[in-house]
């Protein structure tokens, strides 16, 4: 998780760039799990806008955690 998540002054950028090529999905297929993982719901806010809210740390945590599951 730590190379995905480039944490910086486009985080959500960063992330779903390097999910996509790690793993060749793109639009809804890579963006739901993310926005479920991160929030735990299907739709809401603009996730470039909400991932630096949610903060690094936090992220992360729900990104492993997500990823674990």
């Amino acid at each position: 998780m730590e190379r995905l998540l480039a944490w910086g002054d486009d985080p959500w950028g960063s992330l779903t760039s390097a999910l996509k090529d790690a793993t060749g999905r793109k639009g809804k297929a890579l963006f739901l799990p993310l926005r479920q993982a991160l929030t735990g719901i299907d739709h809401g806010p603009d996730m470039h806008a909400l991932l630096p809210l949610i903060g690094e740390a936090e992220a992360r945590r729900r990104l492993e955690a997500a990823a674990s599951d």
